[in-house]
């Protein structure tokens, strides 16, 4: 079977939940308590998180602030937040077909994030929205017979042509759900088996 799989990176193969609070308590302890009014204005202001308007913002704040806040931002150990399961669970996956990870929002900030994990994927494909870059990506990735999308949020799922196998990391929904990405890579290589032997028998009766 010929099969590509997208999958999310936050949320789903990374946790990203922890960042800011590092952020915040790093620039506290040096003096800083405007943070996370800042970041809500870089978040209001774009539409998505983007760290040079963030050190603009910081630096009309207090002269030093950005300076401060950008070493923060570009020292930061990104490969500390990758799940535990994330290798195993990408190993799995190519074992059954190509994975690039579809991730959303600035791309030099999420490049960054992805490239500090040195996952083993097929490649990376980066959206500031997914569903305005539907259209593009399913373009460039046409020559795959099969496609599934591993996502944690229903919105970007609901957007997927229904030709394609669609997964939810997390709660319960219309799609078939799982608690993490390992067990979501489990039922594709399932799926893949089965399609295989099928595709196979379809063959010998040929």
């Amino acid at each position: 079977m010929n099969l590509l799989t997208l999958c999310d990176f936050d949320g789903v193969l990374y946790d990203a939940s922890e960042i800011k609070r590092n952020w915040n308590r790093y620039l506290i302890e040096r003096g800083v308590d405007v943070f996370y009014d800042v970041y809500a204005e870089v978040k209001e202001a774009k539409g998505y998180f983007e760290p040079e308007t963030l050190y603009f913002l910081m630096s009309n704040r207090r002269p030093g602030w950005g300076v401060m806040t950008r070493y923060m931002i570009e020292r930061y150990p990104y490969e500390n937040h990758i799940f535990p399961h994330t290798p195993k669970a990408l190993q799995l996956l190519r074992s059954v077909g190509r994975v690039v990870v579809w991730s959303q929002g600035e791309e030099s900030f999420q490049k960054r994030k992805i490239e500090a994990c040195a996952l083993h994927i097929d490649g990376t494909f980066i959206s500031l929205t997914k569903v305005n870059d539907l259209e593009r990506l399913l373009k460039e990735y046409a020559s795959f017979d099969e496609l599934a999308v591993i996502d944690d949020k229903l919105d970007n799922l609901i957007e997927i042509p229904d030709s394609a196998i669609k997964i939810r990391i997390g709660d319960p929904s219309i799609y078939p759900s799982f608690k993490t990405v390992m067990e979501a890579a489990e039922y594709l290589y399932d799926m893949s088996r089965k399609i295989d032997v099928k595709l196979w028998q379809k063959k010998s009766l040929l």
